[in-house]
This record gives C-alpha cells, sequence and structure tokens, in this order.
C-alpha cells in the first residue's frame, strides 16, 4: 500500500535545493514523483529500478487493474534508443530530446551529435511527448540513468531487445495537465501545504508590487515552499527558514508568518515582537543607530527596546553599547545630582543611553 502526497516532494525538494550532490538527489526525486504518478505496471517499474527484466504486466497492481490506454509506440522507442547508442550513450534525458527532435543547442553541436543517423528522426513529436516517452522507457527498463555519471543514459538488455530482436513496446500518451482536470478540480484537489503555498505566493507578489522588485528578490519559491512545509509562527522560527536573513526575517516576517497564523486558525500578531525584532538586528551586530534607521524608529525607542532585553537576560553583552567608564559616570551623576543628572549627560552621552545603565544597575552591575 503506497501513500502519496505531493507535500512530501515539496518537502524533499528544499531539502535538496543548495545541498552537496543535488543533481544526483534531484534526478532520483524525481523518479521517486515518476513512479507515484505513472501509468506503467509498479512491479515492471520496481525490478527495473534494480536491473531486473520483466517483460509483462503484473496483473495486480493499481495501474493493472485499472489499465490506461496504450499504443504501440515500438518505433519511437527504437529511435530513441538508437540515438542513445549512437551518442556513446553519453547523453541525459534534455540532450537526447534534443537529438530526435533536430535541435541544436551547445551541448548537441560541440559533441558532434548533430551529425548522427538519428538527429532530427522524432520530430513528429514535441518535447513534452518525448520526455513521457523516454520516461516510461526508463520506468519500463529499457534504459537506465547513470546518477553517478551526470545522468547519462544507458540501453539495457531488453532495450537491445526492442532495438535488435523487434521486441514490441506499448506505451501510454502525453496528456496536457488541464486535459483531464478542470481548474477547479485542480484547486480542489491541492493539499494543505499547496494551498498555503498559493497563500505565501499572494503575499509575495503584494511586497514585490509595494517594493518594485521582481518576486525572487522578496523570496524564492524554496523559501515559500521551506515556509509551507514548516510553517513559521514567531520571528525566531522563521529566520530559520532557508533563504531568510537578519534584514529578511525584520522586514517581512509580520506579512508572512501572519498569512501562516491565519491559515493555522492562530491569532496573527505576536505580543512582544517589536522587541525581538530589535534583539535580531542586535545579535547580527548592528549598533543602536543602524537599528533605528532599519526599523524606522527613533533612536530613544530602540534604546528603550535594549535597556528591557537587558533586564530580561536576553542581552548579556551590554559592553557593547556602554562602556564601564560610561555605565560609572552615569551612576555617579545620578546619584551626585538627582535633580539635574539628565541635563548635565544630555550633552555627554546619546540621548537613552541612561537607560542602558540603568538596567545594566538592576541585573548587577558592570
Amino acid at each position: 500500500l503506497m501513500f502519496y502526497n505531493y507535500g512530501d516532494i515539496i518537502t524533499r525538494q528544499s531539502l535538496i535545493d543548495g545541498g552537496d550532490h543535488s543533481e544526483i538527489f534531484q534526478e532520483k526525486l524525481d523518479r521517486i514523483k515518476n513512479y507515484a504518478e505513472s501509468t506503467v505496471c509498479r512491479r515492471r517499474m520496481l525490478l527495473s529500478y534494480f536491473n531486473e527484466e520483466y517483460d509483462h504486466d503484473c496483473g495486480n497492481c493499481d495501474v493493472c487493474r485499472n489499465p490506461p490506454v496504450r499504443t504501440d509506440c515500438t518505433v519511437a522507442a527504437q529511435k530513441a534508443l538508437s540515438a542513445v547508442v549512437r551518442t556513446g550513450q553519453d547523453v541525459a534525458v534534455g540532450t537526447l530530446i534534443k537529438i530526435l527532435r533536430g535541435s541544436v543547442g551547445e551541448d548537441v553541436t560541440s559533441r558532434g551529435f548533430h551529425t548522427i543517423k538519428t538527429f532530427g528522426a522524432g520530430r513528429e513529436y514535441d518535447a513534452m511527448t518525448w520526455r513521457h516517452y523516454i520516461s516510461q522507457m526508463i520506468e519500463l527498463g529499457l534504459l537506465s540513468v547513470a546518477y553517478d555519471n551526470n545522468n547519462h543514459l544507458a540501453v539495457t538488455p531488453y532495450g537491445n531487445k526492442v532495438l535488435y530482436a523487434g521486441e514490441r513496446v506499448w506505451l501510454t500518451s502525453a496528456r496536457s495537465p488541464q486535459s483531464s482536470f478542470s481548474r477547479k478540480t485542480a484547486v480542489e484537489t491541492q493539499t494543505p501545504t499547496q494551498k498555503l503555498m498559493e497563500q505565501l505566493k499572494k503575499v509575495r507578489r503584494k511586497v514585490a508590487v509595494e517594493e518594485r522588485l521582481p518576486d525572487y528578490m522578496v523570496f524564492s519559491d524554496a523559501a515559500l515552499q521551506d515556509m509551507a512545509v514548516r510553517r513559521p509562527t514567531d520571528i525566531d522560527s522563521f529566520r530559520a527558514i532557508s533563504g531568510v536573513g537578519e534584514l529578511k526575517a525584520v522586514k517581512y516576517w509580520r506579512k508572512f508568518v501572519g498569512a501562516i497564523r491565519k491559515f493555522e486558525g492562530l491569532k496573527a500578531t505576536v505580543e512582544g515582537a517589536t522587541y525581538q525584532e530589535t534583539l535580531v538586528l542586535y545579535n547580527s551586530n548592528r549598533r543602536p543607530t543602524e537599528i533605528a534607521k532599519i526599523r524606522s524608529l527613533k533612536l530613544t525607542t530602540i534604546y528603550d527596546h535594549l535597556s528591557r532585553l537587558i533586564t530580561d537576560g536576553l542581552i548579556t553583552d551590554p559592553e557593547r553599547l556602554i562602556t564601564p567608564t560610561q555605565y560609572r559616570r552615569m551612576i555617579e551623576v545620578r546619584d551626585s545630582a538627582p535633580d539635574s543628572w539628565y541635563e548635565i549627560l544630555s550633552e555627554e552621552m546619546p540621548a537613552g543611553l541612561w537607560k542602558i545603565a540603568e538596567a545594566i544597575e538592576k541585573t548587577g552591575g558592570m
């Protein structure tokens, strides 16, 4: 019994993007997706993955019990197999499709593939059809994929039977994604993760329009996928999303987290969030003046935030804000001139720094 949800693909995709050996893992993920959505006998697919030959359907899996309409595609398969052989079995799917359709590209001409006999032999089919056919040929075990060699294709012994011994091949036809399902049906069958992804894209579009930026400059699709899967509900969990740095976290988290919280049935706002934003920027080694500028707040307001964070024990290195000399000076002046100490110090130190000194004093002093 197989359970399959497209949200699983999104989860794995977010783990693959940008990682080591991403091309190999991407190809394997595509194979899993193809297996789940395939119109080929599942037993044949499984056995072909382990290089075992099985030339007839099992008759027991869900595909066999509800078989799709297949046509004899032996000639098309032979063209593809012949092209693989004539390239020295040194091409991946994309380049093979270009060769069959007679498309001239750097990956084709630089290696002389435009001169082989099968160049352009499959012009009668578009690229989508060829991709559909080649995918089935891999699933049936006519072709294998060398994941450790740039995903190059190789003809299997079973493929040789089709190419040289007259073995017949029956494949399903490629369909437009909208040919069987209406737009309404597609929306109705979306998973919660897909639905949230659509909402996050709308938020991104709105932000991009407001800031006159292309969508990807706000967040990439991979970042939105990560949000849709992990569903951060505060600034700290939002910062853990791939592609979210300190500045973007402070700048955008309210809009995106608000949409996620609403989707989850939670209150859109988070209490105490403004102090968290200041803490995020402080922890990224920004000075109070920089934080005030980034957040479009008064410097005294930022000092108020920082003093509270010191009192709450969230800032443990206040020496970045005030020197021991400044601290002692402020405490001495306050104690000696309690009625005028603020005016005296206002010409010596930034407004609001006295809040930092008092917060430090509350926590034991410097």
